[in-house]
């Protein structure tokens, strides 16, 4: 009852808190579970019963959404605990817990880009995880959040007329940017402000003349008019 809960939080008694936060737990009450957990977590540290209680506390926040915690608490957990049958779901959990976190695209990709690193961590060090195909999915969706936040910046500088940097900025992303449209706006660059080409060496100019796909132009001839 919540008056038996209400006692229990005020008391002392460490293993009837465990206990009722485990079962809390179990039943989906995470809120109520929480309060429990955030009050033995330090007596536990170093007890057989902390690996379990660790999980569980970091599956806690997870479940309530809380991904900064969620994803710190259960890559500590990986850390404490490297032996634990429960480490390789940690691991996901926390790197997917960072992809949560990615806003839109529009937005700073700083969490995108920890997310990325930690998804793709978790690929290198569990190549055979049955998480695997899911995180690669993750990998996916966050990299193409970039090349569309590279491209968004790519539109920038052409609109404010920064051709040079546009040109330069196409070519460190040429790695992730979207082919078409990187290619469609090198070819746009070139054909209405060949300008930009006299910054750049003739050899160097060839070179990037040579690798626009024609295609693009044959579809969307009115985004070069």
């Amino acid at each position: 009852s919540c008056s038996n809960y209400q006692i229990l939080l005020k008391s002392d008694d460490t293993a009837a808190k465990y206990a009722a936060a485990d079962s809390l737990y179990k039943v989906g009450k995470y809120k109520k579970a929480l309060k429990l957990m955030e009050q033995i977590v330090p007596a536990y540290r170093g007890k057989p019963q902390a690996e379990r209680l660790m999980y569980i506390y970091a599956s806690t926040f997870y479940n309530l959404e809380d991904y900064y915690l969620a994803g710190y608490q259960f890559e500590r957990f990986a850390t404490s605990y490297p032996k634990s049958d429960s480490v390789e779901t940690a691991a996901y959990r926390s790197a997917r817990s960072y992809y949560e976190l990615s806003p839109r695209f529009s937005l700073d990709q700083e969490d995108t880009r920890t997310g990325l690193e930690k998804l793709q961590n978790f690929i290198n060090t569990y190549p055979n995880s049955e998480y695997r195909i899911e995180a690669n999915g993750l990998v996916k969706e966050l990299r193409g959040k970039l090349e569309e936040k590279d491209f968004e910046i790519a539109m920038q500088y052409l609109n404010i007329s920064e051709y040079y940097n546009f040109h330069l900025t196409l070519v460190r992303k040429i790695a992730l940017l979207n082919w078409e449209k990187e290619n469609g706006l090198h070819l746009f660059c070139y054909l209405k402000h060949s300008r930009v080409t006299t910054l750049l060496s003739n050899k160097h100019r060839k070179n990037t003349i040579c690798i626009i796909i024609t295609p693009v132009f044959v579809r969307q001839p009115s985004a070069f008019e």
